[in-house]
């Protein structure tokens, strides 16, 4: 689920620093990253806690579910 809030998120502050949504592909050409997209170290930590703390009420109603009941799948997960 982290990945997804955490891709959210990338989207979110791409369109609050006034760019667009498109695909960028780092891995073919490191170069098509814009210059106005990015954060500085502090930004980073601050968009990581909010991603925690969004995170973390439905990881601790996960838990108890699975304190709560031995299905089967829920040993997978």
């Amino acid at each position: 689920m982290h990945i997804f809030v955490a891709h959210a998120a990338a989207v979110m502050l791409a369109l609050a620093q006034g760019g667009e949504l498109r695909r960028i592909q780092v891995v073919n050409n490191p170069a098509s990253i814009p210059a106005w997209y990015g954060l500085p170290l502090g930004g980073v930590y601050v968009v990581w806690a909010l991603v925690v703390l969004v995170l973390f009420l439905p990881c601790r109603r996960f838990a108890a579910l699975k304190n709560r009941r031995r299905d089967w799948w829920l040993q997978y997960l």
